[in-house]
């Protein structure tokens, strides 16, 4: 009997360049067939998507977001090459020690996880931002308390940001490669150099950077949108009309017509950091460096009316 496939999990997670190394998998997948390692269609969301996210709703037992006959499908699943790469930031989302076990019975061939760590104080304004895109109303703030009162409470379900817990979980069943993040690295070398696999890059098409973190001001007119859905101030159609029209606008003239509509928020970082480096201990000193505050720059709700006509001018909407 044939050894069954050694399969790889990069596991984000988000905001970690998993878009980009995703892009490059997907691109490149023929050629890195020949050479051995596949990036299988199979168990990707919709046709065209990239992360293998039907996996992790398996491993947390959503039968809501994949397909009816995907459990079934996924015992009979083999990958088409030795090696196998499964990417999906919502893995990180599995870090149970009950969704791990379902994977790693429906996976006996997983060798190695990947995970990328990123500075915890950068990574929750990251995600933030990426929040704000996908309709988030929440003040900087709040959304930082969110994330604080969650650690309190370490037993009261998952937390995003346990960095050395979740980990802990994949360590108990596999190998964990952990690779330091950062906005200027070799994501694509760094990636493949973890995932143990000899693949040579030479003739792959590269994959540039995606979904890039928006300008300030861009991310906080999208915020201002949000609460003026929110509160009723726009009707969706026109909301969406709007949205549209700010992704496709010039960030610089937007900065120029609104900038004295922007204040600065600054929450301090020393909670969310205390919080943090009492559940990660071992993890703390990769990110001595953090800074002091978070910072984001916001619209005040009073001048929500003004702005959302001034931006319909603006934007011709």
């Amino acid at each position: 009997m044939a050894p069954p496939p050694r399969i790889v999990l990069h596991i984000g997670p988000h905001k970690t360049g998993t878009t980009s190394i995703q892009d490059f998998l997907s691109r490149n997948r023929d050629a890195l067939l020949a050479r051995g390692t596949d990036f299988p269609l199979f168990g990707r969301t919709e046709r065209g998507a990239q992360a293998h996210r039907h996996f992790s709703a398996y491993a947390r037992d959503i039968p809501a977001e994949y397909p009816d006959g995907f459990a079934a499908a996924l015992h009979a699943w083999r990958p088409e090459a030795a090696d196998c790469i499964l990417s999906s930031e919502d893995f990180w989302f599995a870090s149970t020690p009950g969704a791990i076990d379902r994977l790693a019975a429906a996976l006996p061939g997983v060798a190695r996880v990947v995970v990328f760590l990123r500075d915890p104080c950068d990574h929750l304004v990251s995600h933030y931002r990426e929040g704000i895109k996908g309709g988030m109303s929440l003040s900087f703030p709040e959304f930082v308390d969110l994330h604080v009162r969650r650690m309190e409470k370490p037993k009261n379900g998952f937390a995003y940001y346990r960095f050395q817990d979740n980990i802990a979980c994949w360590q108990a069943r596999f190998p964990v490669a952990r690779v330091p993040y950062a906005g200027d690295m070799d994501i694509i070398a760094a990636f493949l150099q973890a995932t143990g696999t000899a693949i040579d890059t030479e003739d792959t098409r590269p994959a540039p950077h995606r979904n890039p973190a928006a300008p300030a001001c861009v991310s906080a007119l999208q915020l201002t949108l949000n609460r003026a859905l929110r509160d009723g101030l726009l009707e969706r159609r026109g909301f969406g009309a709007l949205k549209k029209a700010l992704a496709g606008s010039d960030a610089g003239a937007l900065e120029q017509r609104f900038a004295d509509r922007l204040h600065r928020i600054a929450v301090p970082s020393r909670p969310f950091l205390h919080r943090f480096r009492r559940h990660s201990p071992d993890l703390a000193e990769q990110f001595v460096n953090s800074p002091e505050t978070m910072d984001f720059s916001d619209i005040s709700p009073h001048f929500v009316p003004d702005v959302l006509q001034c931006l319909r001018t603006h934007l011709r909407v």
